[in-house]
Order: structure tokens, then sequence, then C-alpha cells
């Protein structure tokens, strides 16, 4: 266990990086206050008060246990997404909820303590399908685990769901387990331009509302509809034409490297140059029209992911997102900052604040973390 001063805007802070969980548990322990860190990948999570010390994880590093033909791995929370995908990828499985930033180093904790999930989600569903288990340390520097083989826990919480996007205000993840799924053998992906961001709002609510098994279901803020398929090739020409027939207008089809590439960019957030804030919404597809309104004279854009279960929203500099929170409040959404410099990651309505703050009470009643709100 080392610390370090570590720069963040105009203060010096300190920061350890710890190897193990008995460093993690003394370090809680011994300072008043702890903001776990992964790689640094979600600047919106990473910023501390001067009360307030850094832990940066990605020292505790590496596969605990992986069964392929159990369709599970155990890897600690420091370890960079890239590699589990690796190992993953030499016996054809995945992480099914298709986490983002994975060329930026993002690691598998800061994946779950953000709840950020890629554009696969669509079909197979976000991180809270996924993990069945986790180890981390609480307030009061205690290693708990839960999930997994055990049924129950002492306080009665299911820790795995409520690591997930819990932004290291519940606990310092040390050690986290994945269902993982096999790899689709293919992929194609067809292209809708429609007239106006209605028309394309009326097409995902009629492809959900069918059994399309689509692989990714993506709206860009100028009506264009990016509509992806997996499987066996052999069977994507009928599901085209039936996707077709459905929106009845053809779209343009993309296969191979470039279509490869079309998503990377969307789970890398490669269109957002410019726009140094971005924000995860939780919305429905019906609700999309009154995200164009709020944003049209903003300088800002913005993507519909998911099924329109999600809007990414990128803010320029020009844009206060104190001011930009107070709108969604109005209208009840509610966001997540993970890249920008704003003071607190989570902004709008949140009307689950209160039932956060009781189960942060139960766990880290001395309040060594940072509050929700």
């Amino acid at each position: 266990m080392e610390g370090y001063v570590w720069m963040s805007k105009k203060d010096l802070k300190t920061t350890f990086y710890p190897e193990a969980a008995d460093e993690i548990s003394e370090i809680v322990r011994t300072h008043r206050r702890v903001q776990p860190i992964g790689f640094g990948t979600k600047s919106g999570l990473s910023h501390f008060p001067e009360d307030c010390i850094g832990m940066r994880l990605e020292k505790l590093s590496g596969i605990v246990e992986y069964a392929p033909e159990e369709f599970t791995i155990t890897v600690k929370s420091g370890t960079s997404v890239a590699l589990i995908q690796t190992e993953l990828e030499a016996n054809g499985q995945s992480l099914p909820f298709d986490p983002p930033l994975v060329e930026r180093g993002a690691t598998i904790g800061g994946v779950v303590a953000s709840g950020l999930s890629g554009p696969g989600s669509q079909r197979y569903g976000g991180i809270r399908d996924f993990i069945l288990g986790v180890r981390f340390v609480d307030g009061r520097g205690i290693q708990i685990r839960g999930g997994g083989k055990v049924v129950k826990n002492s306080a009665g919480f299911d820790f795995p769901k409520l690591m997930v996007g819990s932004i290291g205000r519940l606990g310092i993840l040390t050690e986290v387990t994945f269902k993982v799924f096999p790899q689709s053998e293919d992929f194609q992906t067809l292209r809708f331009e429609f007239q106006s961001i209605d028309h394309a709002k009326d097409a995902i609510i009629l492809l959900i509302s069918q059994s399309l098994d689509l692989a990714g279901l993506e709206l860009e803020s100028d009506a264009t509809l990016y509509v992806r398929i997996g499987g066996l090739e052999t069977s994507f020409a009928s599901r085209i034409s039936r996707i077709q027939s459905l929106l009845r207008i053809n779209g343009e089809v993309f296969s191979g490297r470039f279509e490869a590439l079309l998503w990377q960019n969307f789970r890398e957030f490669k269109n957002t140059e410019g726009y140094p804030t971005l924000l995860k919404m939780p919305i429905s597809p019906p609700r999309i029209s009154e995200i164009e309104d709020l944003l049209n004279n903003r300088f800002a854009i913005r993507r519909y992911g998911a099924g329109g279960r999600v809007a990414w929203v990128g803010l320029s500099n020009s844009e206060s997102v104190v001011a930009f929170g107070e709108n969604l409040k109005t209208l009840g959404f509610s966001a997540l900052v993970f890249l920008g410099e704003n003071v607190s990651p989570l902004i709008g309505a949140y009307p689950g604040r209160f039932f956060l703050n009781r189960i942060k009470n139960a766990i880290d009643p001395d309040g060594r973390f940072l509050p929700f709100l």
C-alpha cells in the first residue's frame, strides 16, 4: 500500500493504490472519508472533496476463477475490461451487457459502480441481469461477501444488485462474479433515415413490441435509426426482410469490419469531441420527444440507446450542468454525470434518494464514503 499525491484540477489530494482487500480495509478504518476510483476513465465519478482521500484500484487486478463450462467468471475489481474480454473471447464467450469505455481503460469495478452498459444491453439486459456475486469493504472496514453461493446475508440486502450504479457510495468493490454468454457468430446492421425524430421513435416502439431478437437499437438525434441483428448469417436475409416490412421502409445494410466499427464507436462515445460533459439518462421510448424539446436550443448532442431506454447526452462547455439538472428535475428525469467536472454525479429528480440514503446509513453508518446527493 502506497500513498501518492494526485492532481485533480487545482487541488493536490492524496490517493492510495492498494493491491489487496486487507489494505483497503486498513485505509477505510484509518481515514475519515474515502472515494474509490477504478482507472479514472469516468471523470465525473472521480472527484472528491478536501476532506476525502482517493483510492485507485487498478493494482487490485487479475482473474480469480474462470469456468467456461459453467459460464461464470470471477475477477478482482481493478481488472481491466479489455483483459477480461480477451480471456472470454479465447473461449468464444463475452460479457453480454456490453461494457462501454473499454478503450479508455475501464475497470470492471468501475463498470459495476457506474452501472453503465453498452448497446448490447438491448438484447440481453444490463449489468444487474448478469452480476452473481460481489466482495466489498464496507464503511467500517469489514470485508463482506454477497451473492454467489451466499443465499442470504445478515442485513437482508441483495448486495450484488445494490452495488450496480452505487458510484462508490456503499462500499469499495474488491471482487465481482458474472454470468457470461457465448459470442454471436456474426452481425449485420440496418440504417434507416426517418423524416423526423417522432417517426423514428414510433419505429422503435414498433420494433421492440415484436419478437425480433435485436442485438442493438440506437437512434441518433438526426432521426437515423440503427438496427443490429446477430446470430447465424443464413438467418439474416429473412430477418432483414421482416424488419423492413414492419417499418415499410428499406434500410442500408452494413456488415463486416465497418459494421463492427460502427458499434464500437457507439460503445466508446467516439462522436463526443467538443462535448466534455457526458450524461446517462434512464428514459422510455415515448419520452424521447420531451428530451428533444429540452435539448433543441442547447449546445448538446444526444443518442438514444438500448431501444430508447437510455439517453446519452453530451453538453458543451457553454452549458451549465447545474441548470440542466434543474430542468431535468422539473420534468421528473434523473441523470448520471459520468464524464465531466460537475460537483455531484447525480442530477435531476432522483425520487429514490431517500431509499438510497437509508441503505447507505445501514452499510456506512460513520459516513466514510461520500453521500449520494
